[in-house]
């Protein structure tokens, strides 16, 4: 078996698990938030993601067809990265069943936010075996933001 493949499988089951995961969580969270130092009360639920690659976009896909919050506010390290999709984003909103707010930005754009996927990481190295051998490269490039 090739073992790119085998790869994409892994990528994909993965964000099929994470993707789970939120669907579980936001079914479980109330939508009504409680006021906060007499803050006005905020409806629905606000989802970051960092990192809009090939798995950053497709959860911020996926979360924009299931309407799984009220706003979705992506962050990546080329801030044209993240305005491109937030556009491509909005631009399918009318074919959605539940509208959203989705914005984009740098890390202080995510404050507040009730959920905070990480997809970002650095680009594999020939000989690619598995995410571990990433590990020290990702905590460098974390670190560095």
């Amino acid at each position: 078996m090739n073992k790119k493949v085998s790869h994409n499988r892994g990528t994909f089951f993965l964000l099929g698990l994470l993707a789970l995961f939120l669907i579980f969580f936001l079914k479980a969270f109330s939508m009504q938030q409680p006021s906060v130092d007499g803050k006005p009360k905020r409806k629905g639920l606000r989802i970051g993601i960092v990192g809009i690659g090939k798995v950053g976009s497709t959860l911020a896909y996926t979360v924009a067809l299931k309407g799984l919050c009220s706003e979705l506010v992506l962050v990546n390290r080329s801030p044209d990265a993240a305005l491109g999709d937030m556009y491509d984003l909005r631009h399918s909103m009318p074919f959605l069943q539940r509208q959203m707010k989705i914005t984009s930005g740098g890390i202080e754009a995510l404050e507040g936010a009730d959920i905070i996927a990480l997809c970002q990481s650095v680009p594999s190295k020939p000989g690619f075996a598995d995410r571990n051998s990433l590990a020290e490269d990702n905590a460098r490039m974390f670190r560095e933001q």
